[in-house]
């Protein structure tokens, strides 16, 4: 880590950033501990809100995600994920895509996740906190990466519905593959002092509402659900963790398949077509 690093005006020192990353990787351990209780919590408001009968059409936001000193580490984390972990992926054409550019990553490759082959105490990190969030709908198959808009970064219009060959288990070296879909978006923000004046905001084109990104704050709806995100105008980089939670189908094209291998990567689409990489992951199957 940098010495000293400047995060959004905020000098905080390198040693800050080593306590709060330690703070974070002892909370995201406790499996069984606070995490699990904190996290109990936050799964049943978000499956009561968006698996509740009927199934809800609103968009839910929470605040205070993480416990404060957590999302500092998270944060913090998410920082020292080296440049070239970072992929740019735009999309400037008419080509039924959504046209997008902003860059992501996910330094932790799922499969080598469940063997225990992470790399590096950075991949075991943002490993943790992605099986963290998966927790929020335990059983399901699910997608996140780390995301970060610059100046510029946007998402045109899209309505994020697309189907996938996930990985959603490994046995010894065989993985096993199966077709899903997206079924609940989520955008956990790593954001401090942004306004709406700065872009990256997530517009619901269904209400008209506006998202501002807040630190430590999460939005998740059901798929498909038409949003965008607008031009970045600031320098500063806006963090986030994003992705989804998947619904492998049960009609139609539904194959399962084992495939030698330990990794696995996702062309990831945005409405229908859009690329990027990602790692899928299922929860309890590590």
């Amino acid at each position: 880590m940098k010495p000293v690093s400047q995060i959004w005006g905020e000098k905080v020192s390198g040693k800050q950033e080593a306590e709060a990353v330690a703070a974070c990787n002892t909370w995201l351990s406790e499996t069984d501990g606070e995490m699990k209780l904190w996290f109990e919590d936050l799964q049943d408001t978000l499956q009561q809100s968006l698996l509740g009968s009927p199934k809800s059409e609103a968009i839910v936001k929470v605040r205070n995600v993480l416990p404060a000193v957590v999302a500092e580490g998270a944060l913090a984390l998410i920082r020292s994920v080296p440049e070239e972990d970072w992929s740019v992926t735009q999309n400037s054409l008419p080509n039924g895509s959504a046209k997008h550019r902003f860059r992501g990553a996910a330094p932790a490759d799922s499969a080598a996740v469940r063997r225990g082959l992470s790399s590096t105490g950075l991949e075991q990190s943002v490993s943790r906190l992605f099986q963290a969030f998966a927790s929020l709908m335990a059983g399901s198959p699910f997608t996140f990466q780390l995301g970060r808009y610059t100046q510029g970064d946007f998402i045109s219009p899209h309505n994020d519905a697309a189907q996938m060959e996930v990985s959603t288990e490994t046995t010894g070296k065989r993985d096993t593959y199966a077709t899903c879909s997206r079924d609940i978006a989520v955008i956990f923000y790593l954001t401090k002092s942004w306004d709406e004046a700065d872009g990256g905001c997530f517009i619901d084109h269904a209400t008209g509402d506006v998202y501002v990104p807040e630190f430590n704050s999460l939005i998740a709806f059901r798929v498909p659900r038409l949003h965008s995100v607008t031009p970045v105008k600031v320098r500063r980089p806006r963090y986030s963790i994003f992705g989804w939670f998947l619904r492998e189908l049960s009609n139609g094209p539904c194959k399962k398949r084992k495939q030698k291998g330990t990794t696995e990567v996702e062309k990831f689409q945005q409405s229908d077509r859009r690329h990027s990489k990602a790692r899928v992951q299922r929860q309890g199957r590590s």
